[in-house]
């Protein structure tokens, strides 16, 4: 389902390079979504200790620059292991998911 790549902010960092030689389109971000760990080459993986985040930036330029600099906002790595991201379409927050978690044991 094409719907299910198109989420959160990516979906309007996307939409708004669309038509103007963007760096990704669907296909790439789907590729990108299905990078297997146990095959990816770690070397190929952004370090996430070395992406530097620009406070000054609005939102939709902070998340910009941060997936120019992951190069794949699925797969990075974190002090030598690989981190596979999955973004959810509940609208729900990490903060959100984990406080009714925790209140739910």
């Amino acid at each position: 389902m094409e719907s299910e790549y198109w989420t959160g902010s990516l979906k309007y960092i996307f939409m708004e390079h669309i038509g103007s030689g963007a760096e990704m389109d669907i296909q790439t971000l789907k590729g990108l979504a299905d990078v297997d760990i146990r095959t990816v080459a770690k070397e190929s993986l952004v370090d996430i200790g070395n992406v530097k985040i620009d406070g000054s930036l609005s939102r939709e330029e902070r998340i910009s620059d941060y997936i120019k600099q992951v190069k794949n906002p699925y797969c990075v790595q974190c002090n030598g292991i690989i981190v596979k991201m999955n973004f959810s379409q509940s609208g729900e927050s990490l903060e959100d998911k984990l406080t009714s978690y925790f209140l739910s044991i």
